[in-house]
Parts: structure tokens; C-alpha cells; sequence
């Protein structure tokens, strides 16, 4: 997909959203798995992960296609349920709700933007940007527009607002898309490839707006294969052959060690079992 570069803008998010408490974690996963049943015998997409991350974490997914970095991306999202293991967001427990009850709940509680925007081609987009508060009975239905208006304003999209997704370049269209994940006000955002269909600079413009997000206190899980954007990102957890491998990410820590301290506890041990640090020397012996 082809998508027009667009000209330079500065735009953040600003507001304050419902909070939770700093010793509550936003994800917490125990000891989940998944293995799907296929003609030659099983495949297990995770193995025995444990992962937490607290409010206001800025958190990186990487590893190569096939890895399990969409099944985890799934376990969190509640788009698929674990074969073994407790997966609570926001919370609550999800693992055994009904799929009307997760789509509810999701629309609460987890804002998602997608590599492609995912935005309806015949809504205009700050219809685009009220779909989530309409689907889960989201503030006052004459609030809905206003509140639509205010965030694509927040993105410096308002002029673009009456217009359908087609007539929008991709930076736009993936900003209206951060507008929609940002509807109803999640505790927790999660992208998947959010920037991987954009030229460099609006790549980099977008990231400035999730960095700004998390400064305001938002939690945010986001898969990339940029490795150039994956060095910002103070914590990368890396999966391979369905291991979650978590740690400080070293390339932030090296851009960042003159003046930023990296926060007490993201010392890539998580959970009460921990997770298993990355070690790409470790990891290429294992799999010789």
C-alpha cells in the first residue's frame, strides 16, 4: 500500500484519562500458552510466558515472522484465548469471557491501532473516530461529536474531519486511527506495526505522538520491525519460536544515559517466576 508523505506538523495529545494505581499492573500474564492443532501435529505459538507491565510503560514487541509476536499481541487483546495460563488487563481476568462480553470489554479497555488503520471507507472520519464510543454506550450521545472533534483537533486532524478516509494521506489516516484507539479512553494501547507503512519522517512524527501519550501517563505495547525507532523504546520484549525473551532495551539505554535514569523495576524480570533475558549469542548457540 502506497501512502503520500505529508507535510511537517508538530501535534500531541493532551488531557488526563482515568488512572490506575502505579502498583497495578495493565497486563500481567501467567505462565500462557497457546498451541493450535494442525495437520502435522501441534504448534506451539507460546510457551509458558509470564509478562507484566506496569501503567505508564513503554513497551516494544520484536522478533521475526512466525515468532508469536501476533498470538501474544492476541492473548492481550482478548482476540484469542490461551490453551493454558491467566491473562488479566486492566484488571480483569479475560480468559473466560464470552466473545460479546471481550468485545465490550476490549472496547473499554484497550485502544488498538493497526498497520493498515482499519478506518470504515464510508465513514467520514470523525464518524471513524465516534464508532467505539457508539458501540459501547460511551458518553452522552449529543458529547459524542464534541468529544470526536476534540481529539482529531489533539492530532491536528479537525480540518480533515467531514472528509472520508480515501482522501487522506497515510500519516493522516494513521493519526485518525490513534484518534479512534483514544475514543473511549483505554488504560492500555496497543499497535501493531503502526508506523510500517509510512515513509520515515511521518514514521518519526507518529512516534513523537505515542511518546507523548506515554508521557501523559498512557501504557503502550507497539510491535516494529524499525529498528531504527525500536532503539527509543526504553523496554523490547523479543520473541522467538514462542520464548518471550524481556529486558532493558541496551540501545535505549546507551541514547539515553547522559540524561535519563532508567526506571526502578524494568530490569527485564518480571512476574513471580520472571521471564528469560535476551541473549542473542545465547539464543543463536540454542538454535544451532
Amino acid at each position: 500500500m502506497k501512502v503520500r508523505p505529508e507535510k511537517t506538523a508538530h501535534f500531541h495529545i493532551t488531557g488526563v484519562h482515568r488512572s490506575m494505581q502505579s502498583n497495578e499492573n495493565v497486563i500481567h500474564l501467567e505462565e500462557v500458552s497457546k498451541v493450535y492443532k494442525g495437520p502435522a501435529g501441534d504448534i506451539h505459538a507460546l510457551k509458558t510466558v509470564d509478562l507484566e507491565v506496569k501503567p505508564g510503560e513503554f513497551v516494544g514487541v520484536k522478533g521475526p515472522s512466525g515468532s508469536g509476536k501476533s498470538t501474544l499481541l492476541n492473548m492481550i487483546t482478548g482476540i484469542d484465548h490461551p490453551t493454558e495460563g491467566n491473562v488479566t488487563v486492566a484488571g480483569t481476568s479475560i480468559v473466560d469471557m464470552s466473545e460479546n462480553q471481550l468485545a465490550r470489554w476490549r472496547g473499554r479497555q484497550v485502544g488498538v491501532i493497526f498497520q493498515f488503520f482499519q478506518l470504515l471507507p464510508t465513514l467520514t472520519i470523525v464518524e471513524n473516530v465516534m464508532l467505539p464510543m457508539d458501540f459501547c454506550g460511551m458518553y452522552k450521545t449529543k458529547e459524542r461529536p464534541e468529544r470526536a472533534m476534540h481529539l482529531l483537533e489533539q492530532v491536528e486532524l479537525a480540518d480533515q474531519a467531514h472528509k472520508l478516509p480515501s482522501t487522506l494521506s497515510g500519516g493522516q489516516m494513521q493519526r485518525a486511527a490513534i484518534a479512534r484507539a483514544l475514543a473511549n479512553d483505554p488504560p492500555l494501547i496497543v499497535a501493531d506495526e503502526p508506523t510500517g507503512n509510512l515513509d520515515s519522517k511521518t514514521a518519526d512524527r507518529i512516534f513523537q505522538l505515542f511518546e507523548g501519550l506515554v508521557e501523559r501517563g498512557r501504557t503502550f505495547l507497539m510491535v516494529t520491525h524499525d529498528d531504527n525507532l525500536a532503539t527509543r523504546i526504553p523496554r523490547v520484549l523479543r520473541v522467538l519460536d514462542g520464548v518471550l525473551y524481556d529486558d532493558v532495551n541496551p540501545d535505549y539505554v546507551e541514547a539515553k544515559k547522559q540524561d535519563v535514569q532508567i526506571p526502578e523495576g524494568m530490569n527485564g524480570v518480571n512476574g513471580k517466576n520472571g521471564v528469560k533475558h535476551y541473549d542473542e549469542n545465547r539464543v543463536a548457540q540454542g538454535m544451532a
